[in-house]
């Protein structure tokens, strides 16, 4: 068995190789995935000082990407903290862009660095362009004739990666969430949550079952003929404070829309002729629900001289795409020996579609 040697070419860190700078940044573009990027959460972070008109870029590493495999991506580490001063002009709210920018003589510049810099807007005008060879760190809103002396609108613009290509970031704060790349994936310590980016937000992957249960052990149902929405007063449990017992809805927030399987069960005392009913209904928190007839029925008797069920119970499957969807559960009869109803409602997150 025969080996052909096709071609040969410098070996990263073996004894004397010298390599190129653009070989250097082909490395930089192979081991950060072509992804432009702050190195962590913390890394070249944009703070004011208190109401002060200084602010402060943290320490830390970025990528910078190129447009092409032949030029290769760049690394830049600040690894002093720096001040920067801003002050308002007349003629409106300046929208100033702080970034981190390359230049390279191999690009045409006349120097070999990178650059911190603030790149001023129009008084009354939109946010600069980012540059070519430039990452974006964060934008500050500087009033008109501004001096210090209060809080300035910071929007954070850096796209944080994890640790190594494939890895996971660690560690994280739900309460801290910037951009990231698509394809993303972070842990948040506080809740034990993994999230993934989907090159626009991130989305929840539940690390472990979300959702509620709840019971009702003697709620009042009348008998007038009109759906009367069930109180709980026990949750057997709830993930995310869904609601808080003794309660009549559960919301289900922007976080967890996609899909859900609900199931209740209404169990009214005794037996009696006439009309039982039990539902669920769906509304957009803030909004007045009338009563009427719920979104799903999940059963009903009717009977004009026997005695009808005491246990009615559904399971319905919905995707909610609303944010802050409240939901009840509600029962309806119009007669009977007892008047209270035990009731039992299950909300279990599928996951988004």
């Amino acid at each position: 068995m025969a080996t052909r040697t096709i071609t040969t070419g410098p070996a990263f860190f073996i004894g004397t190789n010298a390599h190129t700078a653009a070989t250097l940044r082909k490395m930089v573009r192979a081991l950060c995935g072509h992804k432009e990027a702050v190195d962590d959460i913390n890394a070249l972070k944009v703070a004011q000082s208190g109401t002060t008109q200084t602010f402060t870029v943290s320490v830390g590493g970025a990528t910078i990407i190129a447009a092409t495999d032949s030029i290769g991506d760049y690394a830049a580490v600040l690894d002093t903290a720096q001040n920067i001063t801003f002050t308002g002009e007349g003629g409106g709210t300046r929208i100033d862009l702080v970034c981190i920018r390359v230049y390279d003589t191999d690009l045409g510049d006349s120097y070999n660095e990178y650059r911190l810099e603030v790149i001023e807007g129009t008084p009354g005008g939109g946010t600069p362009a980012t540059p070519s060879y430039a990452i974006p760190l964060a934008t500050i809103s500087v009033p008109t004739s501004w001096a210090g002396g209060s809080a300035l609108t910071v929007t954070d613009l850096r796209r944080t990666r994890t640790q190594q290509v494939g890895g996971i970031m660690v560690g994280i704060s739900s309460a801290d969430m910037p951009s990231a790349t698509e394809g993303d994936f972070r842990y948040d310590a506080d809740t034990d949550r993994i999230r993934y980016y989907d090159g626009a937000a991130w989305k929840m992957l539940p690390g472990k079952r979300i959702g509620f249960c709840l019971t009702a052990t003697a709620d009042n149902i009348g008998v007038s003929g009109s759906w009367d929405d069930v109180l709980f007063d026990t949750e057997e449990f709830d993930t995310d404070a869904f609601i808080a017992v003794p309660g009549r809805l559960a919301t289900i927030s922007s976080t967890w829309s996609g899909l859900w399987m609900f199931a209740f069960t209404v169990e009214f005392s005794g037996n009696a002729t006439g009309i039982r009913a039990a539902g669920m209904e769906l509304d957009t928190a803030g909004s007045a629900w009338g009563g009427g007839t719920p979104e799903f029925v999940g059963g009903s008797e009717f009977s004009p001289s026997a005695t009808v069920e005491t246990r009615l119970s559904a399971t319905f499957i919905k995707n909610i795409t609303t944010a802050d969807q409240r939901v009840r559960v509600c029962a309806y009869q119009t007669s009977g020996s007892g008047l209270n109803a035990n009731a039992r409602f299950t909300g279990i997150y599928l996951g988004s579609i």
